[in-house]
């Protein structure tokens, strides 16, 4: 047995199923049983289990509820020891409102850049005084309450995909706040404008997307100023 899902789980109408898991684990030396579960949020006060703990032991118990608003929820369970008075812990976990959001910057440094080096001195606009190598770097940032996976780095300008660049950051899928960088480097010719485009798909911790949630999308561009010439 085990306590899948996350902290938060995301309600997507009214009467959304949800599983709350709790797992309870002895981390002392000693046995524990009679226990008891309180979570006044789902109504249980007092709710005897049937398990008892050795040392080291872990056991579950879950509740299946329908939710129609967001909810932060605290239980606690109280075990008795062999002697003594009963011991006591608590946790939590949320029900919230998908609320996706991404949002991508892009930067064009001159040169053969690291990802540090593209990230201080990429700009919005590179002038460079003769044609040469640049840097663009693609920063991906989740800026919504989901996790996002199944992203997509697009800029069809280079004729690029994030399978053509450097990454550096978390692994995927991308937490609320969690950024990521991608680098590539190329030559500049002539002037250019070029746009890229991020996805992603909100989803759980575990990657599962949210059902009903539409892929998130942003698009940002740097400009290449070759010489002085306009961008055609």
């Amino acid at each position: 047995a085990s306590c899948p899902g996350g902290d938060t789980a995301y309600i997507t109408g009214p009467d959304t199923p949800v599983t709350f898991c709790f797992a309870f684990r002895n981390t002392g030396d000693g046995l524990l049983y009679n226990a008891a579960l309180s979570d006044p949020a789902l109504l249980i006060t007092d709710l005897p289990l049937t398990v008892s703990l050795a040392p080291g032991a872990t056991a579950y118990h879950a509740e299946e509820v329908l939710a129609s608003a967001p909810l932060l929820n605290t239980a606690t369970v109280a075990f008795l020891p062999a002697s003594g008075a009963a011991m006591t812990a608590t946790g939590s976990a949320a029900l919230d409102v998908p609320a996706p959001g991404i949002e991508l910057v892009k930067k064009a440094a001159a040169g053969f850049a690291g990802h540090s080096g593209c990230l201080l001195a990429g700009q919005d606009v590179l002038n460079l005084p003769a044609a040469g190598p640049v840097t663009w770097c693609f920063i991906v940032r989740n800026t919504g309450n989901p996790w996002l996976s199944n992203r997509t780095l697009t800029d069809t300008v280079l004729g690029v995909s994030e399978a053509d660049m450097e990454y550096t950051g978390p692994a995927f899928p991308l937490a609320p706040g969690e950024e990521g960088v991608w680098r590539v480097t190329g030559r500049a010719e002539t002037s250019l404008r070029n746009q890229a485009q991020a996805s992603g798909v909100p989803s759980a911790p575990d990657g599962a997307p949210i059902p009903g949630q539409p892929v998130v999308l942003f698009s940002d561009s740097a400009d290449v100023i070759v010489d002085g010439q306009p961008i055609p």
